[in-house]
């Protein structure tokens, strides 16, 4: 099958056949038609996941949508034909989405099943945007707390993870803020409804938020917003160390999903209550430009139709 992969540490992606992998008991294969760019494929490219084992060629690519098109013989969830979205959930970086079909385990518990039914109403290209942005703006959101009325902040707002926790903030009754360094950013951030857009967090100790969510940026400025007593959520590993001030609770989360997360989204998706915010989609042949886009700043979710490149 045709892939988008990595061949060795420090080299360049290039498209390259691979070897179909059929699927063990506990798995089912998925036939890709969609995905898109993460910054977890950036992380990859640029070497900066090295404390993970990565098992070359490396098949870049993390989410997937597409159809079951075999089933190991102890899967109960999945059979042929069921359309499904997720992302890929190996222990080690390899097996990625950025290819024809894919092996995915599909046997595992609620808590540990990275995989889900796709409903109907979703086209593809959207459950090929869902999983992986989604699920971590669903784990911060929820370690924020926010209450209605809060005054919340976005750093680093115009990505995938923030274009969702904009919303879930919004759903939450916050007074929503979020951080954008571009102007396109910004159009993006106020097509989903956020209204008070700044192009920097504020300067020193403006300390006008209940919970803040650093997405980029230096984690110091961002916690120079948080009232004390506030909370400050990362997702780029920052620790109470990191933010320096010990009157503000410092969580650092990550984005591992399960069941019921990505049932939740994919409810919310169908029945219009949460925007999946592709602003951008690229063929298969085209994952290099899509690649560049996202570097270059597109706002949202660059999603990537699949199929022979």
């Amino acid at each position: 099958m045709r892939a988008f992969v990595l061949p060795a540490a420090r080299s360049t992606p290039v498209f390259a056949e691979v070897a179909a992998v059929p699927p063990a008991d506990d798995e089912v294969t998925v036939r890709v038609e969609a995905s898109s760019v993460n910054a977890f494929d950036l992380a990859v490219l640029d070497g900066r996941l090295r404390s993970l084992e990565h098992r070359y060629p490396v098949i870049l690519g993390r989410d997937f949508a597409g159809v079951v098109t075999a089933a190991g013989a102890g899967v109960r969830r999945f059979a042929a034909g069921d359309r499904v979205f997720g992302m890929t959930a190996r222990p080690y970086v390899g097996d990625g989405a950025f290819c024809e079909q894919l092996t995915v385990p599909a046997a595992a518990p609620d808590e540990a099943t990275w995989m889900a039914a796709l409903p109907d109403p979703i086209g593809m290209q959207d459950g090929g945007a869902l999983a992986t942005a989604a699920v971590a703006a669903v784990r911060a959101v929820t370690a924020m707390r926010p209450r209605p009325g809060w005054a919340a902040l976005v750093v680093g707002a115009s990505g995938g993870v923030g274009s969702y926790a904009v919303q879930l903030l919004a759903r939450a009754g916050a007074r929503v803020t979020a951080v954008t360094r571009t102007e396109r950013g910004a159009a993006h951030l106020r097509d989903l409804g956020v209204h008070d857009v700044l192009t920097e967090a504020p300067a020193g100790r403006d300390l006008r938020y209940d919970v803040v969510l650093h997405l980029g940026g230096e984690v110091r400025r961002a916690a120079g917003c948080v009232v004390p007593g506030g909370r400050l959520v990362s997702l780029l590993h920052a620790g109470p160390a990191d933010a320096g001030r010990p009157d503000v609770d410092v969580r650092s989360v990550l984005g591992r999903p399960d069941l019921g997360v990505l049932n939740d989204l994919a409810q919310d998706v169908a029945a219009g209550r949460l925007a999946v915010p592709r602003t951008d989609t690229f063929a298969f042949a085209d994952l290099p430009a899509a690649l560049r886009a996202v570097r270059a700043g597109t706002p949202g979710k660059v999603s990537v139709r699949m199929g022979k490149p």
